[in-house]
């Protein structure tokens, strides 16, 4: 007899499960023995499991299968003995990838990717395998980003100097300020310095009394020093003072000049000028803006050099008051009021 595996015979007053050869021993109805012999053979069933995978978009046709997404599916067959069996497929589907991918470098920059060397900007599409041998697609969008070179020329006026962010500076020449962009490229700024000059001109002129001087744009008929601002070319601001004197001293008692620059070569003190023998100073004063002196003498020939306990006055305008009389009216006292203007 035949059975399959996990069925049991029992017919005949057998019980049995396994193959093999059973005996009963029986008596018949007369009494006589007899025996009755089992011959049974027990056929295997399966139980087979198939562990796959596939990647995505790609279905597992093995077996008798057909199946596409990851799971556990079952088939039930039977053998040629006719005993059942079952075939387990274990299916896991891998995925496969559709990547992009941005990427920035600077000009004369490589972008290695993949085993491969980039750079020029454009869409790369690069294929590949995953570990689990699924082609995938990636999608490489590589900027190139220039590096700059900006130069920019600009003047200033000499004593000034060219500040901004990169550059501190107050003399000719070409500087250069090295920075990072935003994508870390190299870049740099060039600037061209001009520093233009500012001029002091002095003009020393005679006049006869009552004559205007009418030249380099002053008019001015009165003996002392007098200031013009002016504007070069370049927009910086110049100085040109006027030294004016009388061809006829003798029609005035004192001269003061109205200006004087301390720290050069001429100019540089303040002195009162009696314009014949019989004036005599009593008292010169020079006074602050706050109305403080900060010179005095009783001599003509002492002068101011601009200093006040040691050190030079600030630029600006100083008042001066000199008090004096003629030998012949000693009970006449005059007195001339004025301003300096203290100019470096």
């Amino acid at each position: 007899m035949e059975i399959c595996q996990g069925d049991r015979y029992q017919r005949d007053g057998f019980s049995a499960e396994t193959t093999g050869i059973y005996v009963q021993n029986l008596q018949t109805t007369h009494g006589c023995d007899s025996v009755l012999v089992l011959d049974l053979v027990v056929f295997p069933t399966y139980l087979d499991t198939i562990i796959a995978e596939t990647c995505e978009g790609i279905p597992y046709e093995q077996n008798g299968f057909y199946a596409d997404r990851t799971g556990i599916y079952k088939q039930f067959l039977q053998t040629i003995n006719g005993c059942d069996s079952t075939v387990v497929l274990n299916l896991r589907v891998n995925p496969i990838y559709n990547q992009d991918i941005e990427a920035d470098i600077c000009e004369d920059e490589t972008y290695s990717f993949a085993g491969g060397t980039y750079s020029t900007q454009g869409v790369y599409e690069i294929r590949l395998q995953t570990e689990k041998g699924c082609d995938s697609l990636i999608n490489l969008h590589l900027n190139v980003h220039s590096k700059y070179e900006q130069e920019t020329d600009r003047r200033i006026c000499q004593g000034e100097t060219y500040i901004d962010r990169n550059f501190h500076e107050s003399e000719s020449g070409t500087y250069r300020a090295y920075y990072q962009s935003i994508w870390g490229c190299d870049s740099v700024i060039v600037l061209n310095l001009e520093v233009a000059p500012i001029y002091t001109d002095t003009i020393k002129a005679e006049i006869e009394y009552g004559q205007f001087y009418n030249d380099n744009g002053f008019f001015e008929n009165e003996r002392g020093s007098y200031v013009q601002y002016l504007t070069t070319e370049y927009g910086c601001d110049s100085i040109v003072v006027l030294w004016l004197e009388y061809l006829d001293r003798e029609r005035k008692d004192i001269f003061a000049p109205n200006a004087i620059t301390p720290q050069d070569e001429i100019n540089n003190r303040f002195c009162v000028y009696p314009e014949d023998e019989e004036v005599i100073m009593e008292e010169l004063v020079i006074l602050n803006r706050n109305g403080a002196v900060i010179f005095s003498t009783k001599n003509f020939d002492e002068c101011w050099n601009g200093k006040y306990k040691g050190e030079y006055v600030p630029q600006g305008v100083y008042k001066y008051m000199v008090v004096y009389h003629r030998v012949r009216t000693p009970d006449m006292k005059q007195r001339k009021i004025g301003s300096i203007m203290v100019m470096y």
